[in-house]
């Protein structure tokens, strides 16, 4: 689609995360930066004369020296939803690992042995998510496909006569409001 517009770009050739002093060679030509987490200096803005973008891919910018871009004149973005698809089913993932021990059985295997492990299904734990915002509530809505109960929090304040009129994930989410650091946890 780029080639077909007439732009031209290059992508990662070393296939890691860039050091300061290789990106800093490479993007001396490029109007724009896709980037990950590599570190965008001012040093490296000082080799961009055309640069006018920096778009992280993903939500933080603590990677971007938002100071020198700002003195540049480069303008800063990010994309801040991209990453929580995949976090979701990573977290999922995680957690089906937990309940049927498969990390366990892979570090065995690993070592040459070979037991057998029992484990728990997801529609018999009850599934706590603090903090339903971007990957909280993909998460949620991917669990339901479960048919599992879960119970989440978020920061929201409760009305006055919640109690009366909540069912017990209401109930569960308003409990765990303490627990803001958490982003997903299993319980019995």
């Amino acid at each position: 689609m780029l080639e077909a517009a007439g732009v031209e770009y290059l992508i990662n050739p070393i296939g890691r995360k860039l050091k300061e002093d290789e990106l800093a060679e490479m993007i001396s030509d490029f109007d724009v930066v896709l980037a990950g987490t590599e570190p965008i200096t001012d040093k490296v803005m000082g080799h961009a004369s055309r640069l006018k973008l920096i778009s992280r891919v993903g939500i933080g910018l603590d990677s971007v020296d938002l100071l020198a871009a700002k003195r540049r004149g480069i303008r800063v973005s990010n994309t801040p939803d991209a990453p929580a698809p995949a976090m979701a089913e990573l977290t999922i993932g995680l957690m089906l690992s937990l309940l049927r021990h498969v990390h366990v059985a892979n570090a065995e295997l690993h070592r040459g042995e070979w037991q057998c492990h029992f484990g728990r299904r997801i529609t018999e734990v009850t599934i706590g998510i603090i903090g339903v915002g971007r990957i909280g509530r993909r998460v949620l809505t991917r669990l339901s496909s479960f048919g599992n109960r879960a119970c989440w929090s978020t920061t929201s304040i409760p009305t006055p006569n919640w109690f009366q009129n909540s069912s017990r994930n209401e109930w569960a989410r308003r409990r765990f409001t303490a627990m803001p650091m958490l982003s997903a946890c299993m319980f019995r």
